[in-house]
């Protein structure tokens, strides 16, 4: 793992969100994001005490399924 993504989920695991021992933290990301920084960050959430929740999603397919929506699915 690169040194610089250990720092940086570190840094967002322990200062920015606080994870604390027994929370279940959701992580979303596109399918563009790096997957050694992925890697770091339920590295860092295991140690401090929590459990990693990855959802990746698919931009392109995504987009296309927002693009070609019928419209009973747009309304609530």
């Amino acid at each position: 793992m690169d040194s610089r993504d250990t720092a940086f989920a570190k840094t967002l695991v322990d200062y920015s969100v606080a994870v604390q021992s027994g929370e279940i933290v959701w992580i979303d990301v596109m399918s563009t994001t790096p997957v050694s920084f992925v890697r770091a960050l339920i590295a860092q959430v295991k140690a401090a005490g929590g459990a990693a929740h990855v959802r990746v999603t698919n931009e392109r397919l995504l987009r296309q399924q927002i693009m070609m929506a019928d419209e009973r699915l747009l309304t609530t």
